[in-house]
């Protein structure tokens, strides 16, 4: 009886066993193996197609990639790979976007950073103030931190001062806004509390439209509201030196070959004598009845010339005038350059190239060192890309039109 029972418990041990491998294998291990095909490149709706057909499931994700909209870029597991059917295919599908180079806006006033962001298609993020010595308004940090490739999509955080903390008599520090362009300059003192006028200063040593110095100088201890004076940079001068007037009775011929000469033509003989200028570009015909005029320069000891009959004729023609040859067109546009290279453990070259209807010329090509800041402001023609290399990497491009 007892080995009746002892038999009966083994085979129902058995059956058990037998029953947990089968339910295993089927939920682990069962199903038909697949093969999976390489999909990256192919269209999404094609990929999810042939994966359904082979009885697998799918999960897409999207993000950003310079690949056209819809493309597979990646997938896991990867092609070659046997699985199981029933297993979830994961697909990596580009979704139009990419990625640009993040301009650095430290330095610049916040609504000029923020126009910069907008006009590149980047989003603004947080704006956090705090009290720094760094003028009020000024854009002091960003996250990311540039130079950076990023999404235009990623948010861009910006850390804005508010100026330096006054002191017990309530008096502001002037701020620096030296290199700076005058909207800049403008903003960042009236964003302190102080009022700004401005006075253009002509020079050549520095671009035009930059704060060349101040008064009160920067850092002064002033009360609010008063008045600070920004001298800016031009290339205008005050006044420009009046060219002699022609008299009318003396007509002015110009000779061919001369730095005034229109093309070819035919001067009119004139009566003699005549005297020319020591250029060689003019010539005062002298009309019959006026008295002939002294030659310049002419020795002491020379006889005068013996007086020529006047001959009654007809006047000289005066010279048509010939309409000037087209000059280039000046475009009158100007390309404000701002940049600070990053910190660096070493000095790199910095390169900054404009390309503009007349070609490509280098602005910049110089060794750098962190901290460094650069600005200038380039004429261009139609439209313009400036282009900034910092070591021979590309850093981030701007177009003007």
């Amino acid at each position: 009886m007892k080995k009746v029972v002892r038999l009966s418990l083994i085979l129902v041990l058995l059956a058990i066993l037998g029953s947990a491998g089968t339910v295993f294998y089927t939920v682990f291990l069962g199903g038909e193996s697949v093969v999976v095909p390489p999909m990256v490149g192919t269209s999404v709706l094609d990929a999810v197609a042939m994966a359904e057909r082979m009885g697998l499931r799918v999960r897409v994700d999207q993000e950003d990639s310079l690949e056209t909209r819809g493309t597979v870029i990646a997938q896991w597991p990867q092609a070659g790979i046997k699985i199981r059917t029933e297993k979830i295919l994961i697909l990596k599908v580009s979704k139009g976007g990419y990625k640009k180079a993040l301009p650095d806006l430290r330095g610049l006033e916040f609504s000029m950073a923020s126009s910069k962001l907008s006009e590149m298609d980047f989003v603004l993020g947080d704006v956090i103030r705090v009290q720094n010595q760094r003028p009020a308004g000024m854009v002091i940090a960003q996250n990311p931190a540039a130079p950076v490739m990023v999404s235009r999509s990623r948010p861009v955080s910006l850390l804005v001062s508010m100026g330096p903390e006054r002191d017990v008599r309530g008096h502001i520090t002037v701020p620096d806004v030296l290199g700076n362009d005058e909207e800049s300059a403008r903003k960042l003192v009236a964003e302190s509390g102080l009022s700004v006028s401005v006075e253009y200063v002509y020079t050549q040593s520095s671009p035009p439209g930059m704060a060349i110095s101040m008064t009160p100088k920067a850092g002064s201890k002033v009360s609010p509201g008063s008045a600070v004076t920004v001298k800016v940079s031009t290339m205008k001068q005050a006044g420009a030196p009046a060219t002699a007037a022609v008299p009318p009775s003396a007509p002015v011929v110009t000779l061919p070959g001369t730095a005034s000469d229109l093309g070819s033509q035919t001067v009119p003989e004139q009566p003699k004598p005549v005297q020319q200028s020591t250029g060689g570009a003019r010539v005062v015909v002298v009309t019959p009845g006026e008295t002939q005029p002294k030659p310049q320069n002419q020795p002491s000891s020379q006889p005068p010339q013996q007086e020529q009959p006047q001959v009654a004729q007809t006047p000289a023609p005066q010279p048509v005038s010939t309409p000037a040859p087209a000059k280039p067109v000046v475009s009158g546009k100007t390309a404000k350059v701002r940049y600070q290279v990053p910190p660096l453990t070493k000095p790199l070259t910095l390169k900054i190239e404009m390309i503009d209807k007349s070609g490509a010329k280098a602005l910049v090509n110089k060794e750098v060192a962190g901290g460094e800041y650069i600005s200038l402001d380039a004429p261009y023609n139609g439209e313009a890309a400036v282009t900034i290399y910092l070591g021979g990497e590309f850093v981030w491009q701007d177009r003007y039109r």
